[in-house]
């Protein structure tokens, strides 16, 4: 093969992987990091809920990590699973007000 042929074949290679390496980079950018709101759970509530395990709070909304599984009620390790995999978790009160979610999903970027 001739030497400028394949400076030629190795330049249009280095190209094409420069360009995949900005395209995706670019998507990585343009995709929201996960972001969780929930609410503590009550006491009365916990206790119902208790036999199952250790869980104390409840999903109220957002978008969980690509390898977190969806549960309605979740412990501390599940949170702790969110923030590991980089989602940002946001704790609310058990009787929280339209205002204090209007404020979380301000903080999640949603």
């Amino acid at each position: 093969m001739c030497p400028v042929r394949s400076s030629m074949i190795l330049f249009v290679l280095l190209v094409l992987t420069f360009i995949a390496a900005a395209n995706a980079q670019e998507g990585r950018e343009a995709t929201p990091s996960p972001c969780v709101v929930v609410k503590r759970m009550t006491t009365a509530r916990q206790t119902m809920v208790d036999i199952f395990g250790r869980y104390h709070f409840d999903f109220v909304e957002g978008q969980l990590p690509p390898k977190i599984k969806f549960h309605s009620i979740l412990r501390d390790k599940d949170i702790r699973a969110i923030q590991k995999q980089g989602g940002k978790v946001i704790i609310l009160e058990p009787n929280y007000r339209p205002e204090d979610l209007q404020e979380a999903r301000a903080s999640c970027g949603q």
